[in-house]
């Protein structure tokens, strides 16, 4: 009896795909694993022509199989969120944007029960007098970004939602609009 591996036939690679990533700038690999990660699912890249996978980054080696073709991921044209996908097991940080919007919707319920009245919309963009007004308030508020396990804040969220990535943006944008 013989080995039952003699007939197993050596998996062969695309060599074009391997001189793709040799030749791409080490910016645009992160950009394609941030984009992976992003979505939550390995992808194909119709623009640069090659797989992304969120854990490994761009795949280096692209099987061929016995048929001719190749791995191919669900292509990806343009970015996209992990919100828009369906059935897709949310990650930690969208966990806890999750309970953080559950919290915020408990206290504009809970305001309008106190007031009668409804809080606004929150104004992602523009130079809005409320948008001025939060971006004076967080702007200059005490702590952290990160949790001590290094996701971010309930501060860095609504600094978020309200279009700012940091307290010195908000701050920054707080000095320029503000009426004195």
């Amino acid at each position: 009896m013989g080995s039952p591996f003699r007939n197993v036939q050596k998996m062969k690679f695309e060599k074009a795909n391997r001189e793709r990533v040799d030749a791409m700038p080490q910016r645009v690999k992160d950009s394609l694993t941030a984009e992976a990660w992003k979505y939550g699912a390995p992808f194909w890249s119709p623009k640069h022509q090659v797989n992304v996978d969120p854990e490994d980054g761009v795949l280096y080696n692209r099987p061929i199989y016995k048929d001719g073709t190749m791995l191919t991921y669900p292509s990806l044209s343009k970015p996209t969120s992990r919100e828009t996908e369906i059935n897709k097991p949310p990650t930690p940080l969208n966990i806890k944007e999750e309970a953080y919007e559950k919290q915020n919707k408990k206290m504009r319920s809970d305001h309008k029960k106190d007031t009668g009245k409804t809080l606004g919309e929150r104004q992602t963009s523009g130079k809005g007098s409320r948008r001025v007004s939060f971006a004076c308030r967080f702007g200059g508020m005490a702590g952290d970004m990160t949790d001590d396990d290094g996701s971010p804040s309930k501060l860095a969220m609504a600094l978020k939602k309200w279009g700012f990535s940091s307290k010195g943006e908000a701050k920054a944008f707080c000095n320029k609009n503000k009426e004195s």
